[in-house]
Order: structure tokens, then C-alpha cells, then sequence
């Protein structure tokens, strides 16, 4: 009984050190045409502090290539929110092949694993491929609020999952964004841009007061029932049992 109690007693600092402490890596896939959109969405994900998102007019270098930057963003991903428009089903090409990438990644992931979250920008038809993930709908604009909300809980569970712990880091609330120029509207021609984090962000992690009282909790438990244990295995206990009280001063000598 003692060792279980041991066992218990160290049960949180074991959580600490097995927590893995860094951005969750979010994938954005989104037409272009869905930009103004998919910005706010990306400029809201960041401003969570502990959500890496990704898009390609702040992520990609000039002179990279984008489709080979896009296939090891989908790797490195912890989640990918597919964001779904009339404007990106009805297009043939380039949008078609990277879905399929992405259900290929998710067929070597674990069947209750959250990766794929189909995000609906407009009343539309989800594709066939995509109809067994639940999906959610943000719109219209006046409910996009509480959908933003479960899919900020659809993503915590993904960290769950992983044994990501959760730390909000302190970044700038306001995300630097630059205006697009002209020539940047449409940086895959005809195709779909996708958002990722091929490169996680370095965040300080600092635990707060109560996320401490959620993994050292087990301490409030342990340490009295660890006591009594103790003295229960001694002759500590045999001794107040036979005399009576523990105030007894031939208790402490014997002992």
C-alpha cells in the first residue's frame, strides 16, 4: 500500500514531464478567393497564443516552392481545417490533388483522432470525401463567434490527444499582417492556397497558478494518506492502539 501511495505522490510531476510544450500546428487550406476570410480566421487562431497557424503571404519565402513547402506543412501538422466554399469545390486541378495528400495523411492516424475539420465558409454541399468528419459551419457572420468557440474546443482536444500542454505564450495580440499587393491576390494560380506550420514558434512556456493546482492536485491527496499509511505500517500505530492516546509520552519513546 505504501509504494501505491508513492506512486500517487510523484503521479504529478510525472504528468509535467511527459507534457509536450509547443504550438499546436494548424493547417489552413482555403481557395484564394476565400483570402478576407480565411485572414481573419488565421489573425483569431494566433491571437490564442498557443495555436501555431500558417499563412502562405506570411510563411513563404520567395523562391520556395510552394508545393513542396504545402506537402511538408500537411506532414508536420497536427490538424487541418479544410475551409470549404463555393469557390473551392467547384475548382478542378490543383485543389483536388491536395486533398487527397491530406486524406492520405490521415489514413496513418488514429481512427478517433480529430485532424481533418471540415470549416464551412457558405451554404454548400460538403464533398463526398470529406462527409465522414463532422463538420462546422462558419457562417453566417453574426454566429461565426460561437463557432469559432467549438473550434477552438475541437482543436484542445486535438492537443489532448497529442499530450500537448496547453500554455498561453505572451505574444503580440495583434499579429503583424502586411496588406496584399496586387500581384500577391492569387500566389497559386487557379489552385488552393494552404495554410500550415512547417516551422514551430519559440514560446516561452510559463505554467500559471491554477494550471500547477491541476498537475500537482494529486499532492493534497497523497501526502496525509501517505502519512497515515506510514504510521499505520509501524509500530507507531500498534502503540496508540494498545495505550490509548497519542499524547502519551511512552508513545514517542518507544518509537
Amino acid at each position: 500500500m505504501l509504494r501505491c501511495i508513492i506512486h500517487l505522490f510523484f503521479l504529478g510531476s510525472d504528468q509535467v514531464s511527459n507534457a509536450v510544450y509547443r504550438p499546436l500546428r494548424v493547417f489552413l487550406c482555403h481557395a484564394t478567393g476565400d483570402k478576407p476570410t480565411v485572414r481573419q480566421l488565421y489573425q483569431r487562431l494566433h491571437r490564442e497564443g498557443w495555436i501555431d497557424a500558417w499563412l502562405d503571404e506570411e510563411k513563404l519565402l520567395a523562391g520556395q516552392a510552394w508545393d513542396t513547402e504545402i506537402e511538408k506543412a500537411v506532414e508536420t501538422a497536427d490538424a487541418v481545417i479544410v475551409c470549404l466554399s463555393k469557390k473551392s469545390v467547384s475548382k478542378e486541378g490543383y485543389i483536388q490533388r491536395e486533398l487527397k495528400y491530406v486524406l492520405d495523411i490521415a489514413l496513418d492516424k488514429p481512427e478517433d483522432s480529430i485532424f481533418i475539420i471540415p470549416l464551412r465558409l457558405g451554404e454548400l454541399e460538403v464533398p463526398r470525401q470529406l462527409r465522414r468528419w463532422q463538420s462546422l459551419d462558419f457562417f453566417p457572420t453574426q454566429r461565426r463567434d460561437t463557432a469559432f468557440q467549438r473550434l477552438l474546443a475541437s482543436l484542445r482536444k486535438r492537443a489532448d490527444q497529442l499530450g500537448i500542454f496547453i500554455v498561453k505564450s505572451g505574444i503580440d495580440p495583434k499579429p503583424s499582417v502586411r496588406p496584399l499587393k496586387a500581384a500577391d491576390n492569387e500566389p497559386i494560380k487557379n489552385g488552393i492556397t494552404a495554410s500550415s506550420t512547417n516551422q514551430p514558434q519559440e514560446t516561452e512556456s510559463k505554467l500559471s497558478f491554477w494550471d500547477l493546482v491541476k498537475v500537482y492536485i494529486p499532492f493534497l491527496f497523497a501526502v496525509p494518506v501517505l502519512i497515515l499509511s506510514f504510521i499505520y505500517e509501524s509500530d507507531l500505530w500498534s502503540s496508540w492502539v494498545v495505550r490509548g492516546s497519542v499524547m502519551d509520552p511512552r508513545i514517542w519513546a518507544d518509537f
